[in-house]
C-alpha cells in the first residue's frame, strides 16, 4: 500500500512541474516576441552606434542574468547537501560540503567576457 501512495504522489508531482514546465516556455515565448519588438523600436529610433550598445548591454545582461541562475542553482544544492548532513556531522564535514558544493569551476571576472566601457 505505502508503495502505491508514493507512485501516486510521485505521479502527481511530476505533473505539476509538466504544468510548471508548460508554462514556461509560454513566457520564454512571449518574451522573446516582446523582445523583438522592443529591439525593432530601438533600432528604428536609435543610431547604429547607439543599437550598437545596446546590443552588447543586452548580451552583457544575458551573461549576468546567466551567471545568477548557475549561482542560484548551486546554492541550493548547497543547501540541499548541508540539510542531509546529519546533526551530529563534525563542523569539518560541513565545511568540506559546503566548498565542494560552491565550487566555481575556474570561472573569474576576466573569463565572463564583459565589456567595460
Amino acid at each position: 500500500m505505502a508503495g502505491q501512495e508514493l507512485i501516486e504522489s510521485i505521479s502527481r508531482k511530476l505533473q505539476v512541474l509538466r504544468e510548471a514546465r508548460e508554462s514556461l516556455l509560454e513566457d520564454v515565448q512571449a518574451n522573446t516576441v516582446l523582445g523583438a519588438e522592443v529591439e525593432a523600436i530601438v533600432k528604428g529610433v536609435c543610431k547604429p552606434s547607439e543599437f550598437d550598445k545596446f546590443r552588447m548591454f543586452i548580451g552583457d545582461l544575458d551573461k549576468v542574468v546567466n551567471l545568477l541562475l548557475s549561482l542560484s542553482g548551486r546554492l541550493a544544492r548547497v543547501e540541499n547537501a548541508l540539510n542531509n548532513l546529519d546533526d551530529n556531522a563534525s563542523p569539518g564535514d560541513r565545511v568540506n560540503a559546503d566548498e565542494s558544493d560552491l565550487e566555481i569551476g575556474g570561472w573569474s571576472r576576466g573569463k565572463a567576457g564583459f565589456r567595460v566601457s
